[in-house]
């Protein structure tokens, strides 16, 4: 699943960028749209990094950090939508995404705590045969 969510925000990211630069263009004023394209790309640096941690520990720390960059990016998006600000064709479907990216890492992230628990880490080890 790691591998597909960060293959789904790096698309993301792609899509929220190419918005910003169609947006932008017609607008001229970029303030909130940035703020929507600095959490997206945050969200998928952070996916991409998750994927090539070397510890548990640096995973789940990078796939939190995501999540909040998701969530982040949501509440921008539904600014954006709400106020009229750009078409709400394009942000709804950006909108969509963003929830499911959210709700992929909100399952990986619970996942990872739970195996990095001592109740998780007894159930990944196997038990010692005594000699």
């Amino acid at each position: 699943m790691s591998k597909d969510i960060a293959d789904k925000a790096y698309h993301f990211t792609v899509e929220v960028l190419q918005m910003h630069a169609n947006a932008r263009q017609r607008t001229g004023d970029f303030l909130m749209l940035t703020k929507v394209m600095e959490n997206a790309v945050s969200l998928g640096e952070q996916a991409t990094i998750a994927k090539e941690a070397l510890s548990g520990q640096e995973q789940f720390n990078a796939y939190s950090s995501a999540y909040q960059f998701a969530i982040k990016t949501q509440y921008w998006l539904r600014i954006l939508t709400d106020t009229g600000y750009v078409d709400f064709k394009t942000m709804g479907q950006l909108l969509g995404d963003a929830r499911e990216l959210s709700a992929d890492l909100k399952i990986v992230v619970h996942q990872i705590k739970q195996k990095m628990s001592p109740a998780g880490m007894k159930a990944a080890t196997k038990p010692r045969i005594k000699r």
